[in-house]
């Protein structure tokens, strides 16, 4: 069984992933106590432009990796969706580095005061490989190759863990910003290397076109919805000062990590979950759909309640950053709602409901914007208070694609089908108790009491999750894509 375990791909890339998120995790603290304030909120910046031109990619990626996932019996044809793919991500660099250069040109103030343009030139090699990468991870993601992938999620974070050990302040910064562009530029070698498929960019126009119509829909929906706390980190850094907006930049990394951890998992699944639910009848959909959303949702709120217990002590090692304890718990409280929308996510767009996925999230995203600007131009509260604004807008988004995805389940979609499937009591209760401890900043002892309110009312479901991951460690086919 050892054997069996230790040769699954599977296995071997959530073992991978989650030794990088511990050393992310270590890197976070690294940075945040060798920059300071004022150059990771520089570092912060740096990112959050880096972010908006990856996003921008007109859903190639996603589109390309549901097409392939579907379609991955025919290797002709997927070999032919992986290429067109390459093809669209090459023209979407050209324009991002057009516009990289329009800012230079024409709009030198954008990000003055983070110093921007000092890094124009590590920016367009990061933005310009990050494209190609992302691309071949969801080709190798496709075809099963896991190794490749998980040398290329690791090689970044312990790159930095490196630097981080020789140098302070701002010769860190330049550290980290340079040695981001040799990872990325090591991992598109590593990818062209392995590639799996044939390369031949040619112009294939029905594959073009049908990449783009899925892709935009898709796009649409992606980018909104990255873009909703992207949006919230740009109100953030333009309104606050670099070090708040530092501040910011510290626990919302920390955050991060918690929702990449569960990631990882969904990372593996959704292929197979885009397949099963192309391929397969409404009630073994829904029975499948059922299965993975309980194992995962409890999975994500049992780690939201550890993490606002146990932060507090996490922040007596890092007394510059004691102010940062409400935020966190607001941007985890948000964060875990997203991962109530999981499954219907992925049945809607394996039955090609791409434009619903657009809607909503387009929705959410001015949602987000129109709540984040009332906080911040007329109640004029705190910048740890503009993170409510995601909250809101997140909640619309799940409670939205929940309606949808239960109307192709059921056929239909009342209130009642609507919490009891999306925010059960058992999820809700527990949730809304450490909200209203969080807004009211009480003593962190009592955050021990939706901790235990969600063991009791979720003894079962955590019995379940236990018994999925035994399967997962006795049977590594079981998560295997």
């Amino acid at each position: 069984m050892i054997k069996k375990l230790l040769a699954s791909p599977s296995v071997i890339y959530l073992t991978s992933r989650y030794g990088t998120y511990f050393i992310q995790f270590i890197n976070s603290l690294f940075i945040a106590v060798y920059l300071g304030p004022l150059y990771l909120g520089i570092w912060g910046f740096f990112n959050l432009v880096m972010q908006y031109f990856t996003q921008v990619n007109f859903g190639v990626p996603y589109s390309l990796n549901v097409m392939g996932s579907i379609n991955k019996q025919d290797n002709q044809k997927l070999t032919l969706i992986c290429n067109s793919g390459l093809l669209l991500t090459l023209i979407t660099s050209i324009a991002a580095i057009g516009c990289l250069f329009i800012i230079v040109l024409y709009f030198p103030e954008i990000g003055s005061k983070y110093r921007l343009l000092e890094f124009i030139l590590p920016l367009i090699i990061i933005v310009v490989t990050q494209y190609f990468n992302t691309i071949f991870s969801n080709i190798y993601r496709v075809f099963g190759k896991l190794k490749e992938i998980s040398f290329s999620q690791s090689l970044l974070p312990l790159s930095i863990l490196i630097v981080s050990l020789f140098f302070r302040g701002e010769k860190l910064l330049y550290a980290m910003i340079w040695i981001n562009v040799i990872a990325n530029v090591l991992i598109l070698g590593v990818y062209l290397y392995n590639n799996p498929i044939k390369l031949n960019l040619q112009w294939n126009k029905p594959l073009i076109r049908a990449l783009l119509e899925k892709g935009l829909y898709l796009f649409i929906y992606t980018s909104s919805f990255y873009f909703i706390i992207i949006s919230i980190r740009t109100i953030i850094s333009h309104y606050y000062t670099v070090e708040e907006f530092g501040f910011f930049t510290f626990f919302y990394t920390l955050a991060n990590i918690f929702i990449l951890l569960l990631n990882s998992i969904t990372f593996l699944i959704t292929p197979k979950m885009l397949n099963k639910f192309a391929h397969s009848e409404v009630e073994e959909a829904e029975r499948f759909i059922q299965k993975l959303r309980k194992d995962y949702i409890v999975l994500a709120h049992l780690l939201m309640q550890l993490s606002l217990l146990f932060f507090p002590v996490f922040l007596q090692f890092f007394p510059t950053y004691n102010s940062t304890l409400f935020g966190f718990r607001l941007i985890v409280l948000s964060i875990v709602l997203y991962t109530n929308g999981f499954g219907y996510q992925g049945l809607l767009m394996a039955k090609h409901k791409e434009k619903n996925l657009a809607i909503v999230s387009v929705v959410a995203f001015l949602i987000n914007l129109s709540v984040a600007f009332i906080i911040v131009e007329f109640l004029n509260l705190s910048y740890e208070y503009v993170i409510i604004a995601t909250m809101v807008s997140y909640l619309f988004f799940v409670l939205a694609n929940g309606i949808s995805g239960i109307k192709l389940l059921k056929g239909t979609s009342t209130w009642k089908l609507l919490l009891k499937a999306v925010i059960p009591h058992y999820i809700m209760l527990p949730y809304l108790l450490a909200l209203i401890l969080t807004l009211l900043n009480v003593n962190n002892w009592l955050f021990i009491l939706p901790l235990l309110l969600f063991i009791i009312l979720n003894l079962e479901n955590l019995l379940g999750s236990f018994k999925t991951a035994k399967k997962m460690i006795n049977d590594p086919q079981y998560i295997n894509i």
